[in-house]
């Protein structure tokens, strides 16, 4: 069977089996569901994972299937959901260790509140911004402090086409991207409910390329929101913009926007302050800093070579010519070459880091 069904239990039917669960209950059951899809597990793998409380016993497969068919009595499904969060915690705690925190910028902050108004109000709201500006993993980061099931964030394939738009919905929802065009976006409308954020983004997909019309796609999105009123939030670049003030047939989309943000083209100082402190550094200085740099030559020689730099200039050029997400790698590589060498990091490191890289680039 294709990766995307090895779980047999789809987002709608997870939808329906929530809808007869009691409100604690329907957090862990969606999580569940989640985390099969997105690890590519059956209901079985899932079971062979819990252990039944007050127990070292896992559940069975067959346990798990009739849990999530509607056939156990609430005294089983309210085992079942602290066995279920028994585990997320230990998931959360392992991913925790091995993954660098999420920095709450004040960019971040102002994408969190577009996402809350389009989830609270259930709005259609539109985010602006140039690439690599934080949009994406900043709308990722808050669809992950929700519980499982109240947001699905997709990424607009590229192209924008419909047919595309549909099997990456069926990929996130463990729905069979082989059915029906017709099955596949009555079921896709059926996995939401007003307490549903769906985020899209890299919206400019849709109408970017003259070769290729993507407006049935955001149509479709429209579509999800009217019918089932559920918070919609669409982030693309300058481009969707204009093509939301110029294009008639997205005359009822953008007619259904609110409060839409246009983000700034860098992050602000302060939240460039905040990237800096969190890889082991002090604010990047406005002037020179001599460095010098120790290579080895294939053959065992060493050279050593001194470069002169500027933080503060060399952070602004760098997010002016390729963006945030390619400063915030610097600083990384920084940090680790001297979490390597069991010494502190420093601008003297970054600006090393940045030679060796524009060297390997040349």
């Amino acid at each position: 069977a294709p990766a995307a069904t090895r779980f047999r239990f789809a987002s709608d039917a997870i939808h329906t089996l929530c809808e007869s669960l009691p409100e604690h209950l329907r957090a862990p059951v969606k999580w569940a569901a989640a985390y099969c899809r997105e690890r590519n597990l059956t209901h079985e793998d899932l079971g062979a994972l819990l252990l039944q409380p007050n127990s070292d016993k896992p559940y069975s497969g067959d346990s798990i299937y009739s849990s999530f068919t509607g056939r156990r009595d609430l005294g089983s499904m309210e085992r079942l959901a602290t066995a279920i969060e028994t585990f997320r915690k230990r998931v959360l705690e392992t991913a925790a260790r091995a993954t660098s925190p999420f920095i709450t910028t004040d960019l971040a902050r102002q994408i969190f509140e577009q996402c809350d108004l389009a989830r609270r109000k259930q709005r259609v709201v539109f985010l602006f911004g140039p690439s690599q500006i934080g949009k994406s993993s900043a709308a990722s980061h808050y669809s992950l402090t929700l519980p499982p099931g109240e947001t699905c964030l997709i990424r607009m394939p590229s192209g924008g086409r419909e047919c595309d738009f549909l099997h990456e919905f069926a990929l996130r929802l463990g729905l069979s991207p082989n059915a029906t065009r017709q099955t596949l976006r009555r079921r896709i409308i059926e996995s939401f409910d007003p307490r549903t954020l769906l985020i899209i983004d890299e919206c400019e997909q849709c109408t970017d390329n003259p070769r290729v019309s993507g407006l049935a796609s955001l149509e479709f999105a429209r579509e999800i929101h009217d019918r089932r009123k559920c918070g919609l939030l669409l982030i693309g670049a300058a481009s969707f913009r204009r093509s939301l003030r110029s294009l008639f047939p997205l005359e009822k989309l953008r007619l259904r926007g609110y409060r839409p943000l246009q983000l700034p083209a860098a992050p602000a100082k302060a939240d460039l302050d905040l990237f800096a402190k969190a890889f082991g550094l002090d604010p990047a200085q406005d002037k020179p800093l001599r460095v010098e740099i120790t290579t080895t030559t294939g053959n065992g020689h060493e050279s050593t070579t001194t470069i002169t730099g500027n933080p503060a200039r060399l952070q602004a050029d760098t997010i002016q010519d390729h963006g945030l997400g390619r400063w915030l790698s610097i600083l990384e590589d920084a940090s680790d070459a001297a979490h390597d060498r069991g010494v502190p990091n420093s601008w003297a490191r970054v600006l090393a880091t940045h030679h060796h890289i524009t060297l390997n680039e040349a």
